[in-house]
């Protein structure tokens, strides 16, 4: 119970502050809010606070088990600073792989598009993911980093900086410059990452540097269009984790933010990915257009 109140708190203290800076500086003026798409996190982020401290709870465990590797002696005669830095750098570069085949393997893709499925980013989107998602994407990085000598008083700090940025980084906020940008993530970088058809950019949690050295770092802003491509249902939590989880949800998908395209079709299944797939059939405009009437009869 202590753990809930406490991250209760927090949640609320971060709550307060980025949803000030929303409503004084939003990025692109004041937008109409999609009810449907809040009331879906705002369940999502009920549902975060039920199970994150079982998750921090293993991840802990995870993290003094494996501490005391083969190189934990010889870090340990680092100074404080080094492998405070160290560790953030390894995490980071794990939770960078990690972020790239979520959109690349179809298993951890299907899990990872429930992220994606909001239409109205704001700072309570951070908290649409699986359960199985948060736990990879949270528990992986420290427990390698914990694995290469680094101790629990090494990660703590960059996981305390994740909470803040990755909350941050979702909010319609408007940041001006590519100065900061440039070193740590932002709303206007991270915001690309969840336009439809751009989701093979901008994998950084903290530190664009990773996108930048893997080339995946874009620094444009497009118009805004929010959503995925997959067929994961745009709101309603139930059948979002149904469907990452690999069952069928209860409601037909919403395909009102799919790319045009796309929109031939409105059964299952739609392609998970953006584009054609292997031995999937993309329509061309020829095979659109309507055939020429019969010629008449004599």
């Amino acid at each position: 119970m202590r753990a809930v109140a406490l991250l209760l708190t927090t949640l609320a203290a971060k709550a307060v502050l980025v949803g000030t800076a929303e409503l004084l500086a939003p990025e692109r003026g004041r937008r109409r809010l999609d009810r449907r798409q809040a009331l879906t996190d705002l369940g999502w982020m009920a549902l975060y606070v039920a199970y994150v401290p079982w998750v921090g709870a293993l991840t802990w465990a995870a993290v003094r088990d494996v501490g005391h590797g083969r190189w934990a002696g010889a870090v340990a005669a680092w100074p404080w600073a080094i492998r405070v830095a160290s560790a953030a750098l390894t995490a980071e570069l794990v939770h960078y792989g990690i972020h790239r085949a979520m959109h690349t393997v179809p298993f951890l893709w299907r899990l990872h598009s429930v992220h994606h499925s909001s239409t109205d980013v704001r700072w309570w989107s951070t908290f649409r993911f699986h359960p199985v998602d948060s736990a990879l994407t949270l528990v992986v990085p420290a427990v390698v980093a914990a694995w290469c000598g680094f101790g629990a008083a090494a990660i703590a700090p960059y996981m305390l900086v994740v909470g803040v940025v990755t909350l941050f980084a979702h909010a319609d906020v408007f940041v001006p410059g590519r100065v900061l940008a440039a070193v740590v993530v932002t709303p206007a970088f991270h915001r690309s990452h969840h336009e439809v058809g751009r989701d093979q950019c901008n994998f950084a949690l903290v530190l664009p540097a990773f996108d930048v050295l893997f080339g995946s770092a874009s620094f444009e802003v497009d118009d805004r269009n929010f959503g995925t491509d997959a067929t994961v249902p745009s709101h309603g939590v139930l059948d979002q984790l149904a469907w990452g989880s690999g069952l069928r949800p209860s409601r037909r998908a919403s395909v009102s933010a799919l790319p045009r395209r796309w929109r031939v079709t409105t059964g299952w299944p739609v392609p998970l990915r953006s584009g054609p797939q292997v031995g999937e059939f993309e329509p061309t405009p020829a095979l659109l257009r309507p055939s020429s009437p019969p010629p008449p009869r004599r």
